[in-house]
């Protein structure tokens, strides 16, 4: 009996210390869960936080796309109004320019006609004197004729008159084309370029 009751209290012994090996062992693997677990959770915070960073990020990045083409699309409407503005200041400077160059030629047509109608004048002028003098002189020859001696003087005086180059005869010629512009510079024309 007493062998027999040595070895029980050994393997007795032997269980205890395994026992105690085996809380050890659970303790430390509590130790090592706990710990794991812990750097788990902060392994899990630092993800969530980059998680959230790159939402910021791709919504910041979204945001400044939105914004570059807004401002892209200002830069064109302004642009298509900056075009059509220079487009209706170039049709306005090519209306003004062929009302001009019209204003111009008539301006000078006119001028030109003026000119023919002045020499016309002139001539018809001179020829209604030319005229009168053959008249003054057709007379003065007839009447210095004449046997009165009154009536020779008055024919004398006629042809005297007649052919001494038409002394009082003149015609007084008007001057009208100093009155007329200058052809060569612009008439005074309203400029629309000028217009409200």
């Amino acid at each position: 009996m007493g062998p027999d009751i040595s070895a029980g209290r050994g393997a007795v012994s032997v269980l205890a210390q395994n026992i105690s090996n085996l809380a050890q062992a659970h303790s430390h693997l509590a130790n090592v869960v706990s710990s794991t677990q812990g750097h788990l959770a902060n392994m899990a915070n630092k993800y969530h936080n980059l998680a959230l960073s790159t939402a910021q990020f791709s919504y910041q990045k979204e945001k400044d796309a939105k914004e570059q083409e807004h401002r892209a699309a200002q830069l064109s409407l302004e642009q298509a109004r900056l075009d059509l503005a220079n487009r209706q200041q170039d049709i306005a400077k090519e209306q003004w320019e062929k009302t001009f160059g019209f204003n111009q030629q008539q301006a000078k047509r006119n001028y030109g006609l003026a000119k023919q109608q002045t020499a016309a004048d002139v001539g018809l002028r001179w020829a209604q004197v030319r005229n009168l003098n053959a008249d003054t002189g057709t007379k003065g020859y007839i009447l210095g004729q004449s046997a009165d001696p009154s009536v020779m003087a008055l024919g004398n005086k006629l042809l005297t008159q007649a052919g001494g180059g038409f002394k009082g005869n003149k015609p007084a010629l008007k001057k009208p084309l100093e009155t007329l512009k200058d052809p060569t510079k612009p008439p005074a024309f309203d400029n629309p370029m000028q217009r409200p």
